[in-house]
């Protein structure tokens, strides 16, 4: 067996290591690695697979590296998280530009302190912090955000949201909210990304995903792994699904109506084509960026003031001192 296939399973077992994967689940058991060392000859369709996967993981690696640094202090307070280089397949159909995904160090740490609704604190592990790269490529459930009200007003929802196959500590699905073709990148706040706002297990999760159901705002259901989800959430009490889910249609990437009109709002002449094309459109987190706004104008710099160098005095002259006279006595000849 080749070096690369050793390689790209080491790459595996170490990142399945660190976000903790049941040995039952893992990928590279201890059986499949001691054939890979002894040099064994493994079916074809597994060695891609491993090398394939192994190219995942190391991109997940990467994440899980930066989330350590940060938790040491190891990483600028300015920069920010980035779990995925690229936008996954599911969030690209549904109207997402293929842009990086970016976390901030601050949503980090509320992440994982110890959960508390009023401070925003939500109280995942590390370990699930970590294997967000993974959980992004798989959503279970992919929606707008539905409408809300505050003081007897109703406002419009903004947003998209993904369930993710993951648990707070009280057993509630994780959510993840997403403010899509966002500014701010791994090294700078001037490019574009996919702003990852908050991630964590909402209250009234069954009422919440009913209401989103009920105002047709559900975009994408993976069967298989919400069969899944069905099966493990009555093992933690009271949280189900709606059972308006069941009713819809699965495995169908219904096109985000939100992103749809904020790309609308941005240049209302594009098409439809060119404004599914156009991956110029932006919109910085939650404010719709307008192209019909003037643009602010900028104040010229002032020159600095040059100063002329001033003249050196010349230094004056020392005192001579006093000549003596000679007497006529000396002037005499002898």
């Amino acid at each position: 067996m080749d070096g690369y296939t050793l390689n790209a399973a080491r790459t595996i077992r170490e990142y399945e290591s660190s976000i903790q994967r049941p040995k039952a689940e893992r990928t590279i058991n201890d059986s499949i690695l001691s054939a890979l060392l002894r040099g064994d000859e493994l079916p074809e369709m597994d060695v891609k697979a491993i090398r394939q996967y192994g190219i995942q993981c190391s991109e997940y690696l990467d994440f899980g590296y930066d989330v350590d640094a940060s938790l040491s202090g190891m990483l600028s307070p300015h920069a920010v998280l980035e779990p995925r280089p690229n936008t996954p397949y599911v969030f690209r159909r549904a109207g997402f530009d293929n842009l990086p995904f970016i976390y901030t160090q601050r949503h980090l740490r509320n992440a994982i302190a110890p959960k508390e609704a009023d401070n925003h604190q939500h109280g995942l592990t590390i370990e699930q912090i970590k294997s967000l790269p993974e959980k992004l490529e798989e959503p279970v459930v992919v929606f707008d955000q539905p409408n809300y009200t505050v003081n007897g007003r109703s406002f419009e929802g903004k947003g998209v949201a993904a369930v993710l196959d993951m648990y707070d500590p009280d057993g509630v699905p994780v959510i993840a909210y997403f403010f899509p073709n966002g500014y701010g990148t791994k090294t700078n706040d001037n490019g574009c990304s996919n702003v990852i706002a908050s991630l964590y297990g909402r209250d009234n999760f069954t009422s919440y995903l009913a209401r989103a159901a009920n105002e047709e705002k559900i975009l994408y259901i993976d069967s298989e792994k919400y069969e899944q989800m069905e099966k493990e959430l009555p093992r933690y009490g009271g949280t189900r699904f709606p059972p308006a889910l069941a009713a819809l249609s699965m495995d169908i990437i219904i096109p985000s109506s939100y992103i749809c009109k904020m790309k609308a709002e941005i240049n209302p002449k594009l098409s439809d084509r060119e404004r599914e094309h156009n991956s110029l459109n932006r919109t910085m987190h939650i404010k719709v960026a307008d192209s019909r706004r003037r643009p602010r104008r900028r104040r010229p710099k002032k020159k600095p003031r040059q100063r002329k160098p001033k003249r050196r005095q010349p230094a004056a002259a020392a005192p001579r001192p006093p000549m003596l006279r000679a007497s006529r006595a000396w002037r005499r000849s002898p």
